[in-house]
């Protein structure tokens, strides 16, 4: 870990070590943190320390890992399943006037945002966001305007007259690579920050660790982000330099780097550690090498105003920033499990194949057996100069153990079978409602966890992209295909800078997707039906209600967000003779007329849930 001894302290100013000292106090405070964070990610990943496991065997039961990737693909499909991810409304207006004009320019801001959003790497951004929340607790995005550019050579093929060959004019032009808003995840473990403060925007300062390779720096300065005369100090110093001895020394203490790295066929090291800082009260930033103490920023000015990270937690703590994830409640359940699981799998082999000891000093050789179900061992001291090696027999309730430890694990993280889709459910496999029921913990959990990330995250993500376009974005542009990001009938809205100047809300995630699966939704809305409907499917058609079915379903399908031809096939095949109940009276009243009766009230709590549902959509 850094010790705090600066051998460059007499080319450091008041400043730089100002941030450096911040930074030692908040990693000795931020690393026993850090390695806990280390340990649940070898559980999700299903790394065992094999350098003390006692077992033979090495079966690793990934619970964390099935619960997270159980969480993670509902709470994606709930905030990233449709468009837009995120939705604008004007939230300060001063007449009627002004308020149409105001929704019009949300609209216009609406597709602009979705639009910086519709890259392919930010979806794989996006997963990671969640999943780094769903590890540690907490989850830092990274959320800046990116601008980068290269002289790339470009090839003009002309005609030499006298030899007939065709020869290449070559001639280097500017080619722009980005200009536009950025979204890169952040390691939890490399962003420190003091104790003070709820959110990463409380914080009154913010240091980011990042290993930076020679080429970036170089880069760097190129495009005028790194001072160039400092910039080639410390470059100067990597290639070995004044100075590169007690450099590298210095740099064997960082985090994550045992030792200074070269790469193969150069002389030089290939990264420095690098520290971002972010100071809110004073509005500045600066880059500072942490081994050298060279500060590489031009200047110190940040013209955004604000530190660019946004980070999200699945489940919140009081008083705490990092939060709690997934994994640390069920961490050491899993480990139990394990172990006794390989202790079983060590017993089992013992039995299957038990291993031969057989008497150094005989003449008996391994290679003279016909048969040999285990291993042989040669030792000293056995009394008949050979015997099998019999184990212990396993406690009876030796399973039944590791099944209790899962039902605790699944009671705590509320990630059952039932919530996995393990279980069969729906008209042909038991009553949806019982299903429905088993699922309810997890899914009241992973739609808190969803709310928490859409209002806190995903609105500040939205609020830092306003601010980035009002500094950045001077032009006008033409946004093709916004229907996409507005689902409006307009395939091209205009935006301009002005429009980055009102107020607004934001609202990410819809309050009727659902959290359940497709499929179980189908099954649930069918049950429903067979309750509502006394009504065959060729009594449908002979009796002219199809068109009034249809609509109904229709309107089911729009709360449920399944395509409602589906419902409507199901209900027109055989598999749907066994409908009953009071469709007929729901459609037609009960003296045949247009009145149409209430919907029954015996349903039970998930039935009278679908009746309230029905309702908000306009099914009376």
């Amino acid at each position: 870990m850094p010790t705090g001894k600066n051998t460059f302290l007499g080319t450091r100013g008041e400043y730089t070590n100002k941030w450096i000292e911040r930074y030692n106090w908040a990693y000795r405070l931020k690393s026993d943190l850090n390695n806990v964070f280390l340990e649940y990610y070898k559980s999700y990943m299903g790394i065992l320390d094999l350098e003390n496991w006692p077992y033979d065997s090495t079966l690793f039961i990934p619970s964390v890992f099935s619960t997270i990737e159980t969480v993670k693909p509902r709470l994606m499909q709930s905030i990233f399943g449709s468009w837009p991810y995120i939705a604008v409304q004007p939230s300060k207006v001063l007449n009627r006037a002004d308020y149409t004009t105001a929704k019009e320019e949300a609209i216009a801001v609406q597709a602009r945002l979705n639009q910086q959003m519709d890259y392919p790497a930010f979806f794989i951004t996006a997963s990671d966001w969640i999943t780094q929340a769903c590890w540690w607790g907490h989850s830092p995005l990274k959320v800046y305007w990116k601008y980068d550019a290269v002289n790339r050579p470009f090839y003009t093929p002309k005609m030499n007259r006298e030899t007939g060959i065709i020869e290449y004019e070559k001639k280097d032009m500017p080619v722009v690579l980005w200009d536009d808003i950025c979204h890169e995840l952040v390691n939890q473990r490399n962003l420190f920050y003091p104790n003070e403060g709820k959110t990463l925007d409380d914080k009154d300062w913010i240091i980011e660790q990042v290993d930076r390779s020679y080429e970036y720096i170089e880069r760097m300065i190129d495009l005028g982000y790194y001072d160039a005369k400092r910039g080639s100090e410390l470059l100067e110093i990597m290639k070995g330099g004044e100075g590169y001895s007690a450099y590298t020394q210095e740099a064997q203490e960082r985090l994550n780097v045992k030792g200074i790295k070269f790469m193969p066929g150069r002389p030089y090291a290939s990264k420095t550690l690098l520290l971002e800082c972010w100071d809110k009260w004073t509005n500045e930033r600066s880059v500072i090498d942490y081994a050298t103490g060279i500060e590489l920023t031009p200047t110190r000015i940040n013209i955004n105003g604000e530190a660019p990270y946004v980070g999200i937690t699945p489940v919140s703590v009081p008083h705490e920033t990092e939060g709690l994830g997934l994994i640390g409640p069920i961490y050491d359940g899993q480990g139990q499990i394990n172990i006794l699981t390989n202790i079983g799998m060590d017993s089992l082999m013992l039995n299957l194949a038990p291993p031969l000891m057989i008497d150094r000093r005989s003449d008996f050789e391994a290679d003279y057996m016909t048969a040999q179900p285990g291993k042989v061992y040669r030792v000293y001291d056995v009394n008949t100069g050979m015997k099998y090696l019999q184990p212990n027999n396993l406690p009876v309730d030796h399973w039944k153990q590791i099944q209790f430890l899962q039902m605790q694990n699944q009671d705590t993280s509320g990630i059952n079978d039932s919530a996995k889709g393990l279980e069969n459910a729906g008209t042909q496999g038991g009553p949806a409602a019982t299903y429905i029921a088993k699922q309810e913990a997890a899914n009241m959990r992973i739609r808190l966890m969803k709310e928490i990330i859409c209002n806190t995250g995903l609105a500040q993500l939205a609020e830092k992209s306003l601010r980035l376009n009002r500094i950045n974005d001077k032009q006008d542009r033409f946004i093709p295909g916004a229907n996409r990001y507005t689902k409006g009938k307009n395939e091209v809205i205009e935006t301009k800078p002005e429009m980055y100047m009102r107020n607004y809300r934001f609202r990410s995630g819809s309050g009727s997707r659902s959290d359940l699966s497709p499929s179980l939704l189908k099954a649930q809305w069918l049950e429903l039906l067979a309750i509502t409907s006394k009504l065959q499917p060729g009594q449908v058609e002979a009796e002219g209600m199809r068109v009034k079915l249809t609509g109904i379903i229709k309107q089911i399908a729009e709360t449920s967000e399944i395509p409602w031809e589906e419902l409507l096939e199901t209900v027109a095949t055989p598999g749907a003779q066994n409908m009953a109940g009071e469709m007929q009276n729901l459609l037609t009243g009960p003296e045949g007329g247009n009145q149409g009766a209430s919907m029954p009230q015996n349903l039970g709590t998930n039935g009278n849930d679908m009746i309230q549902r029905l309702a908000q959509a306009g099914v009376k």
